[in-house]
């Protein structure tokens, strides 16, 4: 990790509640810009979690929210297969069905347009990060400048992600829609049976637990003090400042709090009167250790929302998209889901190449507008609010880490982000 001279000093003591890779991105950039970070999480450091099992993508190509055209017709008819990548698990909740009709009210043209300038320039500036990251050599965590491919295995598939690039196109994103030949030629040692793809090359794709491993240790040797296994109890506040906030029975007094707690985030921004509609979003990955052919590009299977990885001699695979789905439950339905879509494309993994590979789970924190929640709340002067992200949590990673100390050592109108105001429900 590159340890430059910061362009801001401080000497503010800052707790940041979350140690995945928001945190952990938070955490490195306050640290650059003099701060004194206390990490607080409830696992441990080794646990795994939605940073580490993810597909590891940097992805300027998602500029549509999840709220989008489209999305909740779609999301009516795969709620009746089990198998679908998208599912929202029926429960009796005010919550759910509040997060439901806002997610509905928000699935338009006008949403897209009004969000995707932001979520470009979010991921294009965690791409041009994680790139300063990696230049240094200590730091190989296996990121890949090869692109995506949105993989198509049908005309009306890939019709639909042509009209998606010419739009990507007018932001300015570097994309091309290819037929078979110029995929194939592309990915000479696997076997595909598509139609074509469109090819974001700004794209990238790393090793996420390889990434937060190196910048944990990292972090570690700057100084950053880590509670491991530990639950924020409380806070205390006097007029518009959170003065303590009690960690394991232990009160810690810092100038400034960031909560990047993930799907935790809704509960503890409660005892501090904030609202952060947002629900979980469940999702699962398959990692094969000797896969039986490797592409060397990231894809994901337009179809059946099947995200593929190559990190390193591995190759993971994830899906699914499950509302309110619950922390180490396996649905079994659902991952038989991601695992039938493969073939399709990928026809020489069978279903008993994964045989034996223990799944992965992790939950998405996911705002009803596919939006993060970053910046200052309008109740309390020295907290920031970094969550929300849905899949996006490792491309917007170091971009996010960067405007929450923007925001720390600046103030409120340090940054301005359309649409990921934090009081907006």
């Amino acid at each position: 990790m590159s340890s430059d001279s910061p362009t801001q000093n401080s000497s503010r003591r800052v707790v940041v509640i979350g140690g995945g890779v928001v945190g952990l991105c938070s955490a490195y950039y306050l640290t650059k810009a003099g701060a004194e970070v206390t990490v607080v999480d409830t696992r441990a450091p080794q646990d795994p979690s939605c940073s580490t099992g993810n597909n590891g993508m940097v992805v300027p190509s998602h500029f549509v929210p999840l709220a989008a055209p489209g999305m909740v017709s779609k999301g009516i008819k795969m709620m009746l297969n089990r198998r679908s990548p998208f599912f929202i698990r029926p429960r009796a909740s005010i919550d759910l069905i509040r997060w439901c009709l806002t997610f509905m009210g928000n699935s338009t043209q006008a949403h897209v347009e009004k969000c995707a300038t932001t979520l470009r320039d979010l991921n294009l500036e965690s791409r041009k990060l994680f790139l300063e990251i990696s230049n240094d050599e200590s730091n190989d965590f296996n990121l890949q400048k090869r692109g995506l491919f949105m993989m198509c295995a049908t005309q009306q598939g890939l019709d639909a992600e042509g009209a998606t690039a010419a739009y990507a196109k007018t932001l300015g994103l570097d994309v091309e829609m290819l037929d078979i030949a110029g995929v194939r030629a592309l990915e000479p040692n696997i076997e595909i049976n598509a139609v074509g793809a469109a090819h974001y090359r700004d794209d990238c794709h790393l090793a996420p637990d390889n990434f937060v491993e190196k910048l944990r240790l990292h972090l570690e040797a700057l100084g950053v003090k880590f509670l491991w296994k530990a639950k924020v109890e409380a806070f205390a506040t006097s007029g518009r400042k959170i003065t303590d906030v009690t960690v394991n029975g232990t009160p810690h007094q810092p100038d400034h709090v960031v909560l990047t707690a993930g799907v935790w985030s809704k509960e503890l921004a409660k005892k501090l009167g904030i609202n952060l509609m947002m629900q979980s979003g469940k999702g699962y990955s398959l990692t094969l250790d000797k896969p039986i052919a490797l592409p060397k590009h990231c894809a994901i299977l337009s179809e059946g929302k099947v995200a593929i990885t190559p990190m390193g001699d591995r190759l993971r695979f994830g899906g699914t998209m499950e509302i309110g789905g619950k922390k180490d439950v396996i649905d079994p339905l659902r991952l038989q889901g991601v695992i039938d879509t493969i073939p399709s494309v990928y026809p020489q993994f069978t279903a008993e190449q994964f045989e034996g590979v223990n799944p992965w789970n992790g939950l998405r924190p996911c705002s009803p507008d596919g939006m993060p929640y970053l910046g200052y709340s309008q109740k309390w002067d020295n907290l920031v609010v970094a969550t929300g992200h849905s899949m996006m949590g490792l491309s917007m990673g170091p971009a996010t880490g960067k405007i929450v100390t923007d925001f720390v050592t600046l103030g409120p109108s340090a940054r301005t982000l359309n649409g990921c105001e934090v009081d907006r429900y």
